[in-house]
């Protein structure tokens, strides 16, 4: 079976062990999945990966969820998927928050609208608002 397979494979193993709570586990497979991708020289599989293991380690390590959701809007940036940028970002101003980096939160919130012209995007804004809300 070829990497870009197995990264697929990993990604869907993991995105099935956060559901089941089984968090360790899940980021394993994302980061093996994220790994295997990028090896196999996939642009949108390792972003994918690395957008569900942000939300598997954001609520127990915010620093490693806000590292994987900026890794993970870098590639999804280069792979253009803007409604998958639109969710690493949110995750990762989630994470900002949570490390108590609110103006990073805002900073990343802010590009995202401006450079990434996602601007039109409503859940976008709607957590632009709620930053500035906090």
């Amino acid at each position: 079976m070829d990497d870009a397979t197995l990264a697929d494979l990993f990604t869907t193993r993991g995105i099935s062990h956060t559901f089941a709570g089984r968090r360790p586990q899940a980021a394993a497979s994302l980061r093996e999945a994220a790994r295997l991708a990028g090896q196999a020289g996939d642009i949108l599989q390792p972003g994918l990966a690395l957008l569900n293991l942000s939300d598997t380690v954001t609520g127990t390590d915010p620093a490693a969820g806000a590292e994987a959701a900026r890794t993970a809007a870098a590639q999804l940036r280069r792979a253009g998927a803007r409604s998958h940028l639109t969710i690493a970002v949110m995750n990762l101003a989630q994470a900002l928050l949570m490390t108590g980096d609110w103006d990073g939160a805002e900073a990343e919130l802010t590009q995202a609208a401006d450079a990434d012209g996602l601007a039109d995007i409503e859940l976008l804004a709607c957590n632009r608002a709620w930053v500035a809300a906090l």
